[in-house]
């Protein structure tokens, strides 16, 4: 069952891909990706999972509502929502919701639909509560009393990291676990119980090559967003405020940012698939991307 979950999550996001218009291996490289990514191998008994595995499902519902938002693409949301919500892992939920909230915002806006887009959206939704309300206060209840509850003890231990450590995690990101910084060079640096998983240099590689392609308006803007996913994460891993002040907020004081990030590797492969697809197409700007490169290089060497 635990395997399961890669597959559900991978084969999501095929589809998904696949919805973007991108090819098939351009596809299986972004799902391959995604299952894969340290995230799920390190994490693989975490409760999150099933939540994080319903992802690629819930945006290609709302990819659906947009193309013909009829009942079919509205129960096909709505189903993967509630599973989504039933999984009970709150904060894992309450991540997800808000990137598929967002993922929805700035599709309108950039399409532009009618008024039935919105209001199957909004009909998709209340379906989906209405599945999920046998179990929604379980859900509710854990957050709030449960063991995702965090005393405040725990929360500053995850949390109050010195600015060195927090900015050193994002180091974790491109190595394997064999060479983590605070394992391998940093003598237990870390006193956390948690690291930010890491994705692999291929992939962030592959991922810089999206960035670096020429013009192509509609794919550019979609590069932004998932681009603007993955800097929001690595800006408040990082310490930076005024991201690192949301901790503080009454209802993002309950969630561990660094363990509950599904979200960052799932924008993550999406954007090394864009990456492929690019290279597919022989569609990259070199100098672009030795320019990108460079810029995040060199910054690190000079560290």
């Amino acid at each position: 069952y635990i395997l399961l979950r890669f597959l559900v999550a991978g084969f999501g996001t095929y589809l998904f891909l696949k919805k973007l218009k991108l090819a098939y291996r351009s596809a299986l490289v972004g799902s391959v990706a995604y299952m894969f990514s340290g995230y799920f191998i390190l994490w693989i008994t975490q409760s999150s999972l099933p939540a994080d595995m319903m992802i690629p499902w819930i945006l290609l519902g709302i990819e659906h509502i947009f193309d013909t938002p009829r009942w079919k693409s509205v129960v096909f949301l709505a189903v993967a929502w509630a599973m989504m919500v039933l999984s009970n892992s709150p904060e894992a939920v309450m991540i997800i919701t808000l990137f598929s909230l967002c993922y929805f915002l700035f599709e309108y806006l950039r399409k532009k639909p009618d008024r039935a887009v919105p209001l199957a959206f909004i009909l998709s939704a209340s379906l989906a509560l209405a599945i999920s309300l046998p179990l929604l206060w379980d859900t509710i209840l854990s957050f709030v009393q449960g063991i995702n509850a965090h005393g405040e003890g725990f929360v500053l231990s995850v949390h109050l990291h010195s600015p060195l450590e927090r900015f050193l995690q994002i180091f974790t990101v491109p190595v394997s676990p064999i060479l983590f910084f605070e394992i391998a060079q940093l003598g237990g640096l870390f006193k956390g119980d948690f690291i930010v998983p890491y994705v692999g240099m291929f992939i962030i590689l592959l991922s810089l090559v999206a960035f670096s392609a020429k013009k192509d308006k509609e794919e550019k803007m979609r590069i932004w967003f998932f681009g603007g996913t993955l800097l929001l994460f690595l800006l408040y891993w990082a310490g930076i405020p005024p991201l690192v002040w949301l901790e503080k907020l009454p209802l993002f004081s309950q969630i561990i940012f660094h363990k509950y990030n599904s979200v960052f590797y799932f924008a993550l492969a999406v954007l090394a698939a864009m990456g492929f697809e690019k290279m597919r197409r022989e569609n990259v700007d070199r100098k672009k991307f030795n320019i990108i490169l460079a810029a995040l290089t060199l910054p690190i060497g000079g560290l």
